[in-house]
């Protein structure tokens, strides 16, 4: 019976993919955090003015969403910043994809939108949230401020991250607790009772569900949080 319905699955799957290509990818040392660039033809990336997610396949009947960062609507060009220090099959896919290879997506969906004018943006995940956090700062507004932390266990990747990103968000050291980590950067910045900061949470799933609570339990109304959960 699951074989039947595996099969019957795959044919719908075959007749709703689209396909881009690898241009090229980048290790960070150690390797467990990945730069994808792809060429997405026909994509008409011009009209992008919120962030998006691409659900990719990396697996058979399995779909993982990437936020595309970086677009050139010219090129049809993107990068996906994929942290893969764990065993999930979107992670296996990321490591084992090379330039020049076709890959597999369902569609492009709409995300938690771009940053308000006029505010003050604040941006908390950890490392699968670097391309979402980048996106966000693509279509930042001139009128807003843009800062936040981000949570790196690996002390290369956070000198990486200031090195190559030259950011407003601060790499923090990931411990066992990473919500505590980024409650310890939020306590005493006077953000939580500030009407013009909105917050922008992205990450594992449970890591903003937790943050979520602590700017609720804080006073932060819910219009000012936008949160994006992800899964490995």
């Amino acid at each position: 019976m699951k074989m039947l319905r595996d099969a019957t699955l795959g044919l719908v799957e075959r007749k709703v993919l689209k396909t881009g290509t690898i241009l090229a990818v980048r290790q960070w040392t150690p390797s467990s955090f990945l730069e994808l660039d792809l060429h997405l033809p026909g994509l008409d990336m011009s009209k992008w003015d919120y962030t998006v997610h691409i659900k990719c396949r990396v697996a058979p009947l399995t779909y993982r969403d990437y936020t595309a960062a970086g677009w050139d609507a010219e090129t049809h060009t993107c990068t996906l910043y994929i942290d893969a220090a764990h065993e999930g099959p979107g992670s296996l896919w990321a490591r084992s994809v090379e330039v020049g290879d076709c890959f597999s997506y369902v569609h492009i969906s709409r995300t938690t939108g771009s940053p308000l004018p006029f505010a003050q943006v604040v941006c908390l995940g950890d490392g699968s949230s670097l391309g979402h956090f980048l996106a966000l700062r693509q279509l930042k507004p001139g009128s807003s401020t843009f800062s936040g932390a981000l949570l790196l266990s690996e002390k290369q990747h956070r000198d990486s991250f200031d090195a190559f990103f030259q950011m407003p968000i601060e790499p923090l050291a990931y411990t066992d607790n990473g919500a505590g980590c980024l409650e310890k950067w939020l306590s005493g910045k006077g953000l939580y009772e500030d009407p013009e900061t909105v917050f922008y949470l992205a990450g594992n799933a449970r890591l903003v569900h937790r943050l979520r609570k602590t700017l609720r339990a804080n006073g932060v109304e819910r219009p000012r949080i936008h949160a994006q959960g992800f899964w490995g």
